[in-house]
């Protein structure tokens, strides 16, 4: 659409949806509706293109001690990804968290699935927790060069110049001037990462709710109130991410839904009102309720005898 129209916002089209599709309705527009049109009258569209994946609010416990174990990060970095990973629900005094793990079924094919882990026990602390290499600021490294001028009479001068002139420069210059002049690296502050979380924790930064529920929903918009943490990680097929385009009319799927329902080896009306029904119960706002929708499929020649006098 965006290819086309050429418009100027082109995140217009994604939020339009987003609003229709939050609206408090048994038949909002959904994903289907708008991926039906686009089949009927629209060409050489890219459907990832128009529904872009979007990035969730939150990281995982993966996620995070990955950057932990590979990178050098400062102290706003590290604190910003605890609080966007971790959570307290003081109603029942419990620590609440996200990571990922790869599951494969008996053929092989592999995803990855998304787990709320609920524990009475902090992350990243304890057993749990892990040296987080911190960058210094310029207070500690001019500490640094100040103790090793002490012992070499020779840099004292390089070392007073450079400090004078510490606020015309960033830290990364101020770090690798500073190396130059004692000829090695300066390591990397250490901090574990139980004390940063229980300081962010006290200092009231860990995002707090106060109940735990499970409501389940579509879309990216969470019905729950600010104050309730929920349970619910989303529809794992609605983050898939399609790597190959497969003609579903060649499918042996579609060939049974034809011959069984459509009483027919090519698509027909009746396989049309199937999809129909299927997508109109699947993509209700209600997800938490149970739902008695029932399809029933008949062969033309069970229906033709029920049809029969002799039948009755």
């Amino acid at each position: 659409m965006n290819k086309y129209w050429r418009p100027d916002d082109r995140d217009e089209n994604s939020r339009t949806w987003d609003d229709l599709h939050g609206t408090e309705t048994d038949n909002p527009v959904s994903r289907a509706s708008l991926v039906r049109f686009l089949g009927m009258y629209g060409r050489n569209y890219n459907l990832q293109e128009i529904f872009k994946l979007k990035k969730p609010a939150y990281i995982t416990h993966n996620e995070v001690m990955n950057k932990f174990k590979h990178s050098i990060v400062t102290r706003e970095e590290a604190e910003a990804l605890i609080t966007n990973c971790a959570s307290y629900t003081s109603g029942c005094m419990l620590y609440c968290w996200k990571y990922t793990v790869t599951v494969a079924d008996k053929r092989g094919n592999t995803y990855t699935k998304l787990v709320n882990q609920i524990k009475k026990n902090a992350p990243f602390c304890k057993s749990d927790g892990a040296n987080i290499r911190l960058h210094r600021c310029k207070a500690e490294i001019s500490q640094i060069l100040q103790e090793f001028g002490n012992g070499n009479e020779k840099s004292q001068g390089d070392i007073a110049s450079l400090l004078k002139k510490s606020g015309d420069l960033t830290l990364n210059e101020f770090k690798t001037k500073a190396e130059q002049i004692m000829g090695e690296r300066i390591p990397p502050k250490k901090l574990f990462s139980g004390k940063l979380f229980e300081q962010l924790h006290r200092d009231m930064k860990v995002p707090r709710f106060y109940e735990v529920d499970f409501l389940p929903f579509l879309g990216l918009k969470n019905p729950a109130p600010k104050e309730v943490l929920n349970t619910f990680m989303g529809f794992p097929l609605e983050r898939y991410k399609a790597t190959e385009k497969i003609d579903v009319t060649k499918t042996l799927i579609f060939t049974y839904l034809c011959n069984v329902f459509g009483w027919s080896e090519q698509y027909n009306s009746r396989v049309g009102e199937l999809l129909d029904g299927l997508r109109g119960s699947c993509k209700t706002r209600r997800n938490a309720q149970k739902r008695s929708t029932l399809s029933t499929a008949s062969s033309r020649e069970s229906a033709s005898r029920c049809s029969s006098p002799s039948s009755r």
